[in-house]
């Protein structure tokens, strides 16, 4: 089929357009059968006023208990929500306590170690003042040894002996 001629156009033109008007015609059967629905509903609910009142108490319970649903539902979500919180802050506050006692330990253990340091470098600087008091007093000692020993082998206190 390798060229359309004006008839294929044609044709297809008119299968176009009675598939435009089938599809026209259904649309107004559809609307026509809602519309006798409609009214055959609104006739029923008419004949009958104790049935239209029922349904309109049935809507309002359905109504009243879906806006219940929803509250009882928000305050479950807000409780839920709230006890979450309260969880959290819980376990932050006793992260936090164990923060605290952790750097509590590392501080005393800091300054113990600072004591120890402290009473090493005292005790170091007391045994370097005895130590220095000692070779003091040795000096002291060797200078008045000496000077002893130069008084005894000194010519003048040689010249009082004889």
């Amino acid at each position: 089929m390798g060229t359309a001629t004006q008839k294929d156009f044609e044709t297809q033109r008119m299968l176009n357009m009675a598939r435009a008007q089938a599809a026209r015609e259904a649309k107004v059967l559809e609307q026509a059968k809602r519309a006798a629905q409609r009214s055959k509903h609104i006739a029923g609910a008419m004949l009958n006023p104790s049935q239209l009142e029922e349904q309109k108490r049935q809507r309002a319970r359905e109504a009243g208990a879906k806006i219940r649903n929803e509250r009882e539902s928000a305050e479950a979500a807000k409780k839920a929500a709230e006890e979450e919180r309260r969880q959290f802050e819980s376990a932050r506050r006793e992260h936090a306590a164990q923060a605290g006692e952790v750097a509590k330990e590392r501080l005393r253990a800091r300054k113990a170690e600072e004591r120890r340091k402290l009473e090493a470098a005292s005790l170091e600087n007391l045994q370097r003042q005895t130590h220095a008091e000692m070779l003091e007093q040795q000096a002291r000692e060797a200078r008045a040894e000496q000077r002893r020993l130069r008084s005894e082998t000194s010519f003048f206190s040689r010249a009082h002996e004889v």
